[in-house]
């Protein structure tokens, strides 16, 4: 018998401290609101293989916010630069649903080569910037005149529009 009214004491003492902790509110855990405003992506390298992942972001970026990301780099670990060191953007604008943006030589003159990195870089820039509002196609220029080629394999003659099979795919 007083094994039993030790049990119930027991009980009723866990009873209350459950019912105090559900008034006082002491068992709810801290949740994070998700973030305000729709997400956008710049893409940046894979540091594990050659091809493009995106960093997300939120809100809704004009297009010098989209060249500023490119321009600073990622943030996350596991993903590289896609414009070579040196490289700054002189100039973006609008024309219609393609953005004219111009790069400073390094654009050209330091990039490292082949045609998978080219292809990164190109798309990077294409893929992001094709994020904004309106934008369908790009057209790169470097130190305000068109370019062949950025590396020597895809032609930059023309306005470029966004691929993303380059996302999340391996180009080796």
């Amino acid at each position: 018998m007083e094994r039993e009214r030790r049990i119930a004491v027991l009980i009723a003492v866990c009873v209350v401290l459950l019912g105090v902790r559900l008034l006082t509110g002491d068992y709810a855990e801290q949740v994070q609101a998700p973030p305000a405003g729709p997400a956008f992506a710049v893409y940046f390298a894979s540091a594990a293989r050659v091809g493009l992942e995106p960093e997300i972001h939120f809100g809704e970026p004009s297009l010098q916010e989209l060249i500023a990301y490119l321009e600073a780099g990622p943030s996350l670990p596991g993903l590289l630069p896609v414009l070579p060191e040196g490289t700054r953007v002189l100039g973006v604008r609008q024309a219609g649903s393609v953005v004219h943006v111009n790069f400073s030589r390094e654009l050209v003159q330091a990039h490292p080569g082949g045609s998978a990195g080219e292809l990164v870089t190109i798309y990077g820039i294409v893929n992001t910037l094709a994020g904004a509002p309106g934008v369908e196609r790009v057209q790169i220029w470097v130190e305000g005149a068109l370019v062949e080629t950025v590396a020597g394999h895809v032609s930059t003659l023309e306005p470029l529009a966004p691929d993303y099979t380059l996302v999340g795919a391996s180009l080796t």
